[in-house]
């Protein structure tokens, strides 16, 4: 408690939970926040990253589209998979539950697409009791704790992604993107949907993303939230991975509104897709001229 800071003129506090991203926003009720109290709830955003508001079980349907538009646009292209149905009567807002797939390993939502969602605004309408936990990790801290010579490396590569289950929701994106309301950098893989890296060949890029994976989903990165029905989640789904642990039966539903993003960037042209060489695996001495151009037709 000593770490919390109070914003807006309604009493509403701010309380960071790890040293790294995500604090929680007391003594809010989000449908009736006023202009000062929605600046201090987006700042928080900006500055954690992850934002925790319980004890909203109150809000409706239209609340819920209010509180996004906050945030940015809403994104109503309806989400991936088989777990995800439109609210009725509300297209914007996607039900998700526990049933069929889930997104249990590490990844940010949709980046398949060509501009990923920039926020999602997420109430959880049921839970189980204690378990169904959600973690997020910060991609700023991933980036910037690497060494200068890695993130010079990353800083012109760029990464194939494709949704496991949405057919034809692909897209090439930079390795590391840049916020352009703050000017940060930060990665952008993730271990559901970044397939490999055009730049390198194949055993390349499966060595660099399996070591990139392993960082940025580094304990001293994360923070983790244990769900109570009516809490809310606002997250940038650029900068943060998040990991829905698989550790429940009981039903778990919940309601999404996702922000159509805007950190579109001109994609790196540092080098060129790779293309085998196989000509580099000759000797030239052992070859005549002739016998090595047929060999490297």
């Amino acid at each position: 408690m000593a770490d919390q800071a109070k914003a807006g003129g309604s009493g509403l506090q701010i309380v960071p939970l790890t040293g790294c991203l995500g604090a929680e926003i007391r003594n809010v009720d989000l449908a009736t926040l006023d202009e000062a109290g929605w600046k201090a709830v987006y700042d928080a955003w900006v500055k954690y990253l992850v934002i925790f508001i319980p004890n909203q079980g109150h809000l409706t349907p239209d609340d819920h589209l209010a509180i996004g538009a906050h945030f940015g646009r809403w994104d109503e292209e309806v989400s991936q998979g088989s777990t995800a149905d439109v609210l009725d009567k509300y297209s914007q807002i996607k039900v998700l539950h526990n049933e069929g797939v889930r997104a249990d390993r590490w990844h940010a939502d949709t980046t398949g697409s060509e501009n990923p969602p920039r926020a999602t605004v997420f109430r959880l309408i049921e839970a189980p009791a204690f378990r169904g936990d959600t973690i997020w990790s910060n991609q700023y801290a991933a980036y910037e704790s690497l060494s200068a010579p890695m993130r010079n490396l990353l800083d012109g590569l760029t990464a194939f992604h494709q949704s496991n289950v949405k057919k034809g929701l692909e897209a090439v994106h930079p390795v590391v993107r840049t916020n352009p309301e703050t000017g940060q950098r930060y990665l952008f893989v993730n271990r559901l949907v970044t397939r490999h890296i055009v730049e390198m060949s194949p055993s390349e890029s499966e060595a660099l993303l399996r070591y990139l994976f392993d960082w940025q989903e580094q304990v001293r990165l994360q923070v983790r939230h244990t769900w109570s029905p009516g809490d809310v989640a606002i997250w940038d789904n650029c900068a943060t991975l998040h990991h829905a642990v698989r550790d429940y039966l009981e039903p778990r539903v919940a309601h999404r509104l996702m922000i159509v993003g805007d950190h579109r960037y001109d994609k790196p042209d540092r080098w060129a897709p790779f293309e085998s060489n196989e000509a580099a695996f000759l000797n030239p001495n052992l070859y005549d001229g002739a016998a090595l151009a047929a060999l490297t037709k």
